[in-house]
């Protein structure tokens, strides 16, 4: 594995020179450009803080909330301290606080409140992890806790739900049973806590349904498998789940597999107003983003969303038949890097700062909602449609990358702010690179658009 690092780490250095090149090029084609806020809505005195700094989706929120007049301050754990965001133009400061996994959930709140003390922070955007979704919904008890007591000064929002919302969509079991409840299509959902319940489960009793078999807590490695069991497939379904781990704490689900096409979708919702939404194509592993219109969907979301009064960002995932009909499969709640649409608008920050209605009849208006510009191109990633190009996708040819990037945006990349594209590449990926090497640890794949290396056995 070590050789396999020392390779893609040479391959990266080797393409230095013509990115400068290139960087130099759109530089002096662009050299009128610069970032600068393009209006003001709010004080000049206030200030964001965005969590999940490596992430490309916390680079765009960061410039839509400069671009209105916003001050930005970035944060991430200590190992992304050198990620690309970090020195972007529209950000004025980058604070790492304490790693959640290594100092549990009350020391990692506790970092990140002082930060938000010291920066003098009137809203947070948590860009959460799969694993901080649920502590960033206790954040906002931590900071009013500090109020009172009069360690900090002033309030500040956490746009997040709370524990119970943040609890009950982040289970795919409880999110199903809730959209149920609430008269909304769902697919059939069965928890399972232990090996014995999966052998208890009887698939020929479903002889005209097939089942997918996925971990409810968060799984980078297990959520690839190739884990859907027709009526016949006991077997296969008993070995698999012999192979993972299956407990209260790992609960995992069996849920109705469902033939059609997949979409995900971002939804920044205030008081159970759905404010912003976009929908894509979706794919087991997501690096291309472009708006499609599917009302459907929307009204889907709007009609959860406002029924639940849920305020912060849900990124709702479905399946639609051949037939027009949708079901979802789960929602993640935080920022879906789909966001990246929103490129060439600064709605994408206005929409988080939306006044709160009471109205119901209102919240379930889909036509508010701030969606993608028309002339919006598809976004990517260099890296990833350069390493298609050499090795194109089942079905596909090199000339698809290709044309995905002549015809898209770099998601990362602006002519008039160019540090984080270059950081990405050539710092942040080769230092979290050179830590595999020292440590020798294996790893299955880099993701540029979060700034992240999937690591095996890793989060």
């Amino acid at each position: 594995m070590r050789f396999t690092t020392l390779r893609v780490l040479l391959l990266i250095y080797v393409t230095l020179p013509l990115t400068l090149v290139g960087l130099l090029v759109a530089r002096f084609v662009n050299y009128r450009k610069k970032i600068t806020p393009a209006r003001q809505i709010s004080s000049s005195q206030s200030a964001v803080l965005i969590t999940g700094g490596r992430m490309t989706k916390a680079l765009h929120l960061a410039r839509s909330f400069h671009a209105i007049g916003w001050r930005v301050v970035l944060t991430d754990g200590e190992k992304y301290a050198y990620c690309g965001p970090k020195y972007s133009e529209v950000v004025s400061a980058f604070r790492t606080h304490l790693d959640l996994a290594k100092v549990g959930e009350t020391a990692y709140l506790d970092s990140l409140c002082k930060i938000i003390i010291q920066e003098n922070i009137d809203l947070v955007i948590p860009v959460s992890s799969p694993k901080s979704s649920l502590p960033d919904a206790k954040l906002q008890l931590v900071i009013d806790a500090a109020v009172k007591k009069g360690i900090k000064e002033k309030a500040t929002v956490v746009f997040h739900g709370t524990p119970e919302q943040i609890g009950t969509v982040d289970d795919k079991f409880l999110f199903c049973e809730k959209a149920s409840k609430l008269g909304l299509s769902s697919p059939k959902v069965f928890r399972m806590t232990s090996y014995a319940e999966v052998e208890q489960f009887s698939l020929a009793d479903y002889s005209d349904q097939s089942f997918i078999f996925k971990s409810i807590n968060y799984n980078p490695t297990a959520r690839l498998d190739e884990n859907v069991f027709g009526p016949d497939d006991q077997e296969k379904l008993l070995a698999y789940a012999r192979s993972v781990d299956i407990s209260a704490k790992s609960p995992w689900v069996l849920q109705s597999y469902i033939e059609g096409r997949e979409y995900c979708t971002h939804g920044t919702a205030v008081n159970g107003k759905l404010t912003l939404f976009c929908c894509c194509e979706s794919s087991a592993f997501q690096v291309n983003y472009a708006h499609v219109h599917k009302p459907t969907i929307e009204q889907w979301v709007a009609t959860y969303v406002g029924k639940e009064r849920l305020t912060g960002q849900y990124s709702f995932d479905f399946i639609e038949e051949q037939q027009g009909n949708i079901f979802p499969i789960e929602c993640n709640p935080r920022t879906h890097t789909a966001i990246t649409t929103f490129y060439n608008t600064t709605r994408l920050a206005e929409s988080y700062l939306a006044k709160q209605d009471t109205s119901e009849e209102q919240n379930l208006d889909k036509s508010t909602s701030v969606v993608p510009e028309p002339n919006a191109k598809p976004t990517y990633w260099l890296a990833h449609e350069l390493h298609r190009i050499f090795r194109p996708l089942a079905g596909e040819t090199s000339l698809h990358a290709v044309k995905r990037i002549w015809r898209g945006k770099e998601a990362v990349y602006d002519p008039a702010d160019p540090r984080p594209f270059l950081m990405l590449h050539y710092v942040h990926i080769p230092y979290l690179l050179l830590g595999l090497l020292r440590r020798g640890s294996k790893w299955k794949r880099i993701d540029f658009n979060i700034g992240k290396i999937v690591e095996v056995g890793g989060d």
